[in-house]
């Protein structure tokens, strides 16, 4: 019997695009003789469809047709494999799913929200978990996590929305005089470099926390290395062992990789990279440490600067769900795509079936209305 694989993607992100291109990889590399594919497409508005029409490329054409050609779905928490999704057109009628395979990237996605839900409506799913998620897409956060674990980050300073609009001028002679210039300016929260900007004087930091702000509530300022190289691989669970791929070094056009240098030109990419054989030790080293230390699941990609005048290796971020889930990485490291999926969806299967054993009944029995004798409930006082 084929495994009951629910494709979700799309959501409410800036990189909603992305997600769905990523879907449609996955859908391309996905062994259809061992799973039967239910695609689940989440709106822009945060609206769950599903239908045949999705796994059509041409569907994509006009998204805001697609309401009008899929059926809606409603969640129902604790539904489980059976009973998690509704179709809402067709009687109550369940779609029956026994592990989910998200491909988001951004907010509402990648960052623990869906995972939550996923785990209200107790259904196995093939990402990081919610810590992990929300962790690894919280820029400030990760790096105050990974100086606890002596991985070395860059040098940073952030700021809330309203510490900006309520002094900007001393937020930036504060910058200034600390980190100095150039600094990168990122929202805390989004990826594919939306919103990044480089700033060199007082001016350019101004209106760049201007742009990162209309992406976050927060933003993080890093300095920004000279001679830096930008370096990353995959990392997944298979069985008991950890496996990363070879490093492969992206080539921005510019200054920085920009959204247009990752999605719309040809970008260069060196892989494997030729950095040294050390580097490259330090930075799998690195990777399968995390990798287990934050409990990540499923195949992530970790970003790592390379610092070629000090030979220093610094830990960027982690792609909890990486575009196309990173399947170039893999296949170049001589792993099929289809095994990855395989290794993934068997991994969340297993740590499911593990859940369910776990006892949420305290052998310690209290008597709720014993303890709320005496007590008024409806004392206002």
């Amino acid at each position: 019997m084929k495994t009951r694989l629910g494709l979700i993607f799309g959501g409410r992100s800036a990189e909603h695009e992305i997600s769905v291109i990523s879907a449609m990889h996955v859908l391309h590399f996905i062994d259809k003789e061992k799973y039967s594919v239910t695609p689940i497409y989440i709106s822009r508005q945060g609206v769950f469809y599903t239908g045949e029409q999705l796994l059509n490329t041409e569907c994509y054409k006009s998204l805001e047709a697609i309401p009008g050609m899929c059926g809606e779905i409603l969640v129902k928490p604790g539904g489980g494999s059976e009973n998690a999704f509704i179709l809402s057109e067709a009687a109550g009628k369940p779609l029956k799913i026994d592990v989910l395979l998200p491909v988001f990237h951004g907010p509402n996605g990648e960052d623990g929200t869906l995972q939550g839900l996923f785990e209200m409506l107790d259904v196995a799913y093939t990402s990081c978990p919610v810590l992990s998620s929300a962790l690894c897409r919280d820029k400030v956060v990760f790096k105050f996590v990974m100086q606890a674990m002596g991985i070395p980050v860059l040098e940073f300073d952030w700021l809330y929305r309203w510490d900006w609009e309520g002094g900007r001028s001393g937020i930036v002679s504060q910058i200034s005089g600390g980190l100095g210039f150039p600094v990168i300016i990122k929202p805390v929260s989004s990826g594919s470099s939306i919103g990044i900007r480089i700033a060199k004087c007082e001016k350019e930091l101004e209106a760049s926390v201007d742009t990162a702000l209309k992406f976050s509530e927060r933003v993080v300022i890093e300095k920004l290395m000279n001679n830096f190289r930008e370096v990353n691989c995959a990392v997944l669970k298979q069985r008991d062992e950890v496996l990363v791929t070879e490093c492969e070094e992206e080539i921005p056009h510019g200054e920085m990789l920009t959204f247009t240098d990752k999605y719309t030109d040809n970008l260069k990419r060196n892989f494997p990279c030729t950095i040294p054989q050390e580097a490259r030790n330090t930075i799998w080293d690195m990777s399968k440490r995390i990798y287990r230390g934050i409990d990540c699941k499923g195949t992530v990609r970790m970003d790592y600067l390379y610092d070629e005048v000090s030979g220093e290796v610094y830990m960027n971020e982690i792609n909890t769900i990486a575009g196309a889930l990173s399947y170039d990485l893999w296949e170049g490291s001589g792993i099929s795509f289809t095994e990855i999926i395989n290794s993934m969806v068997d991994e969340a299967l297993s740590r499911y079936e593990g859940k369910r054993q776990l006892s949420c009944i305290n052998e310690n029995h209290i008597d709720i209305v014993d303890c709320l004798n005496g007590v008024d409930l409806f004392d206002k006082g």
